[in-house]
């Protein structure tokens, strides 16, 4: 907090009543305001402002979280509530547009995809979703959605969708393991291919933060290879585990069972066992890069898994 600052710091439950009350003396009568709990993959609890209208059917959830943060800098409440009105303003939906545009109404069959989420991180968000258990992890689904208005994005897919889709839950894994992989295409790039790539980036943003050794010191001679299992977009791209034939012919290229390590919930790191560490060194890398490197929102597993070619399937 800036120590310039005289008045004692809100917490963050009274932050946010503070903004509810600047919010309606900004907005007027007209706005119906309200706090909302919004649950996140791996349990993470976020705080959403909710405003609604007589004439809008829609509204944008407006998370407060960085907000506070920003509050936490030194930035007066009620400048903070203006900014939040002014993000209202320029995302809330049009008056004639209908709750129930947001479904698909159309090709609903080929809009169902699905992704991986760790299991025993999302029981509260798995209470309300169709969803399937895979080892430590579970597939949920969701469909893609397009509107003039509120532009392309994706919506988790909940029971209480089924109905007005007109879709059963025993229909969901099956349309979802044709569509996922043709709209994602698996790619398979090995790390030295990538990592040039990702420097020139990071360059680009923070020249000294690039690492003061050569590439060729980062994979030195002998070293196990590893490669980066994901999809176009780098999105959920961890789903891609699941693709028919993906493990197995890469598995069959390498001439080797595949340690897998699920860095997050985009992507998925694979490595030849017959040359790997130990799975139990594995899984210790994995666990400290989740701890130090990786969002929690983004984190799949600190588990370690193989890819079995006799078996033709994936084992702890």
């Amino acid at each position: 907090m800036d120590k310039s600052q005289s008045f004692p710091v809100l917490s963050e439950d009274a932050f946010f009543q503070r903004i509810l009350q600047c919010l309606r003396n900004e907005l007027g009568s007209g706005c119906r305001i309200r706090l909302e709990t919004v649950w996140k993959n791996n349990g993470l609890l976020l705080h959403a402002v909710i405003i609604t209208e007589d004439r809008l059917t829609l509204s944008p959830a407006l998370y407060l979280e960085p907000y506070y943060q920003d509050y936490r800098q030194g930035i007066p409440v009620a400048t903070l509530a203006r900014r939040i009105a002014a993000s209202y303003r320029s995302r809330r939906a049009d008056p004639e547009l209908d709750a129930d545009q947001v479904l698909p109404s159309e090709n609903v069959n080929q809009r169902i995809l699905f992704r991986l989420v760790h299991w025993s991180r999302n029981r509260e968000l798995l209470k309300n979703v169709p969803h399937i258990p895979f080892l430590d992890l579970a597939v949920v689904f969701y469909f893609t959605v397009s509107h003039s208005v509120l532009g392309t994005g994706s919506c988790l897919l909940q029971h209480s969708h089924l109905e007005a889709l007109h879709l059963k839950e025993s229909e969901l894994w099956p349309l979802a393991l044709v569509n996922t992989p043709a709209l994602l295409p698996a790619r398979i790039q090995s790390m030295q291919e990538l990592l040039p790539k990702m420097l020139e980036a990071l360059a680009a943003e923070d020249k000294e933060a690039l690492p003061e050794q050569d590439l060729d010191s980062l994979f030195p001679p002998g070293g196990s290879p590893m490669y980066v299992l994901t999809n176009p977009s780098c999105s959920y791209g961890a789903a891609c585990l699941l693709y028919p034939g993906v493990l197995s012919s890469f598995a069959k290229k390498l001439g080797s069972d595949l340690y897998i390590l699920p860095s997050s919930i985009h992507e998925a790191i694979l490595m030849p066992a017959a040359s790997a560490p130990d799975q139990a060194a594995l899984a210790r890398m994995v666990r400290d890069v989740n701890r130090t490197d990786v969002p929690i929102c983004d984190q799949l597993s600190d588990r370690v898994y193989l890819y079995s070619r006799k078996l033709d399937q994936i084992v702890y």
